[in-house]
């Protein structure tokens, strides 16, 4: 882990160190934020850090949920910060193929269905906004825990989607 914003840790933004769209990958520091992801065809990958924009993007088929936000249970006193991220006017068909434990141990809560989006937080506090997207043919549309404060949830739609907003996880 690697310091973010106000001294907190921040998980390195892709295990595989490549590049996704506008955004820009300084591998060396392990950091990613205040970038653009737009316009994009996003398959078996995914991004996690803070204050990013993810727009106009299609996700489908990926093993976790086609945007995925993790703020790990890590050391006492540290925390992932993923506060500031916004997932607007994308489109989602099915994702989160090989379910996702999350925190593991312990359990639960775990997400093993197919998902649109994930905002999962082991505690600290994080805001989002989750506005204007279309997700298809899914379980859960998407899915938060319970330290998550998300805005736009009203502005999504849905097709095929058994649980459109899965709050408090």
């Amino acid at each position: 882990m690697a310091a973010g914003r106000d001294g907190r840790a921040v998980e390195p933004w892709s295990r595989s160190a490549r590049t996704i769209g506008h955004g820009e990958c300084r591998a060396a520091e392990y950091r990613q934020f205040s970038n653009v992801i737009g316009d994009n065809l996003v398959t078996n990958n995914g991004v996690a850090s803070y204050d990013n924009l993810v727009q106009g993007n299609y996700f489908a088929g990926n093993g976790l949920a086609g945007v995925t936000f993790h703020a790990h249970v890590i050391a006492s006193g540290q925390f992932e910060d993923l506060s500031g991220n916004q997932v607007i006017g994308n489109v989602f068909g099915q994702n989160n193929l090989d379910g996702d434990g999350l925190d593991y141990p312990p359990c639960p809560p775990t997400d093993l269905v197919m998902t649109g989006i994930l905002v999962y937080s082991g505690g600290t506090p994080v805001t989002v906004t989750v506005a204007g997207n279309h997700i298809e043919d899914n379980a859960i549309g998407i899915w938060l825990s319970q330290a998550v404060a998300a805005s736009g949830l009203a502005s999504n739609t849905f097709s095929n989607v058994t649980t459109p907003i899965s709050a408090n996880n």
